[in-house]
């Protein structure tokens, strides 16, 4: 629910487990918006802040449950030398189950 407040999107998918149920889903569903939030802290996290995103884009296919272990596998690739620009190819699964999968473009300070 932190998301929820910070954001202040309370649709009902992401916070009534009932409501949730009731259109076809096992429980409450996290914010797709939450998952590309933790992929873009992982690439600060292991690229440190020499980089700011351009652009993001992900899709969701499947949902995330809240208390779902996850896992979040990158590609970091050279997209534009002179425009000092990388592109990260990110998949988010449980277990092998594709999730989510989204673009992270990141230029270099």
């Amino acid at each position: 629910m932190q998301f929820a407040n910070l954001t202040k999107d309370f649709h009902h998918l992401h916070s009534n487990a009932s409501f949730a149920k009731k259109r076809g889903f096992k429980d409450i569903v996290a914010h797709g918006l939450l998952i590309s939030s933790i992929c873009s802290a992982i690439m600060y996290k292991f690229l440190g802040n020499s980089y700011f995103i351009i652009s993001q884009s992900f899709e969701y296919m499947k949902p995330v449950y809240l208390g779902e272990k996850i896992k979040i596998h990158g590609v970091y690739s050279l997209k534009n030398k002179l425009l000092k620009l990388r592109e990260i190819e990110v998949k988010v699964k449980k277990n092998k189950e594709l999730k989510s999968r989204g673009t992270i473009l990141i230029r270099k300070f």
